[in-house]
């Protein structure tokens, strides 16, 4: 009913927007590069330039999901309201799901180089229709729980199927970056337990608006820190890097104010 697409509507947009914030800044630090590799000629840097977006996509999201999975009520009831609070599920979902579209728009970039952009269109309309397949189903099946599912196999067979696609007719392959995901994914649950601990489940007090902020720069701090020891992030790239993403964002939420 209207209740339930408005539980649904509210967290996603959420979710929408926490990953535009985390995929702004790589953008606007990537796009240019990979596009001036290819213009270049130099299809294996081209490649490489992807695969190191693909990759520092992953490391930078993974935590933002998985947060969102311990704590997503939190969120729900500080930015929409406790009435909306109950839909929280929806948000690591969407998160998760958005996430996965957003890597495989890296993915397809052989495609949009290479001017071949029908390969993503056709590419497209076949995950649409899985969509609207998975939607019907589990829709009925588990309500807007399984509406949010749905857009997650929908997402799910489009990166499979630029995966596939990109090694049959792409001049250069997508190439994920598993080992990331595995180490991501362990980092994000050593974080996870340090975020159920610190960050308190509603932020209803001042001390609470500490707890959440001091909770999260520890959780983070110990994401990276595993990291770090699991030769993810070698320490001179990790500075580096950092500093790189913090020009970008800069740069990108300048970009959106002049939008505004």
């Amino acid at each position: 009913g209207p209740a339930a697409v408005g539980l649904y509507s509210t967290n996603y947009s959420i979710a929408e927007k926490l990953v535009l914030l985390l995929q702004a800044p790589l953008i606007y630090a990537a796009h240019s590069q990979i596009v001036t590799a290819w213009e270049s000629e130099t299809v294996d840097r081209t490649r490489r330039l992807i695969a190191a977006a693909t990759r520092w996509l992953v490391v930078l999201g993974v935590p933002l999901v998985v947060f969102s999975a311990v704590r997503g009520d939190m969120l729900s009831a500080l930015l929409l309201g406790e009435a909306f609070a109950g839909g929280h599920m929806i948000i690591p979902i969407a998160a998760g799901s958005i996430l996965l579209y957003a890597a495989s728009q890296y993915g397809h970039k052989s495609f949009e180089l290479s001017r071949t952009t029908w390969v993503i269109t056709m590419t497209l309309s076949g995950a649409a229709l899985v969509n609207l397949v998975a939607v019907v189903a589990l829709t009925l099946a588990l309500g807007y729980i399984g509406g949010a599912l749905a857009t997650a196999v929908g997402y799910a067979a489009y990166a499979a199927a630029i995966f596939v696609v990109t090694r049959r007719r792409g001049p250069f392959p997508w190439e994920v970056p598993w080992r990331t995901v595995v180490r991501a994914l362990v980092a994000a649950g050593v974080a996870a337990a340090v975020w159920i601990v610190l960050v308190p489940p509603r932020v209803a007090d001042p001390g609470a608006v500490l707890g959440m902020l001091g909770g999260g720069v520890a959780g983070l701090a110990v994401y990276a820190g595993v990291l770090l020891a699991l030769g993810e992030l070698p320490r001179p790239q990790f500075a580096s890097s950092i500093s790189r993403y913090r020009r970008s964002w800069a740069r990108a939420w300048a970009s959106s104010e002049k939008t505004l």
